[in-house]
């Protein structure tokens, strides 16, 4: 049986992808500043949905706030999948979700500013909603 191990290896590789995913959006799409802006909210969804099947994969809990690693060694395996999947779950949804309303909201000419709101209330959401997740 693998050993449990601290390591933020996979959390530092998952951060310089989406660094350069970022920076090169702007790149890509300097035309219409409507369409960089979906494009830039929905990148951060699906990076945080893909950082918690990450998580869930690797039973890295520790990476969330709120779990130390000692925590997180002394759960069983699935404990630590069950924690991780309830929050890869919840940030799946929103990802989805957001490119769905990111769709209808540039079609419908909804104002960039409304759609920023709304995403950026719906991620705030998500993430207050994991708090009331346990390890147990």
């Amino acid at each position: 049986m693998k050993s449990y191990e601290k390591s933020y290896k996979g959390f530092v590789i998952w951060l310089l992808v989406f660094i350069i995913l970022v920076f090169s959006i702007p790149i890509l799409l300097t035309q219409n500043a409507n369409l960089l802006t979906l494009a830039v909210m929905n990148l951060m969804s699906l990076s945080m949905a893909v950082l918690t099947w990450i998580i869930w994969k690797n039973e890295k809990i520790y990476w969330y706030n709120g779990i130390e690693f000692e925590k997180a060694k002394q759960a069983t395996r699935e404990q630590r999948k069950r924690y991780a999947l309830r929050h890869a779950k919840r940030f799946t949804l929103f990802a989805l979700a957001g490119i769905v309303y990111s769709v209808v909201a540039y079609h419908w000419s909804i104002p960039i500013v409304f759609t920023i709101t709304v995403m950026g209330l719906g991620i705030v959401a998500v993430a207050l909603s994991t708090i009331k997740i346990k390890l147990e």
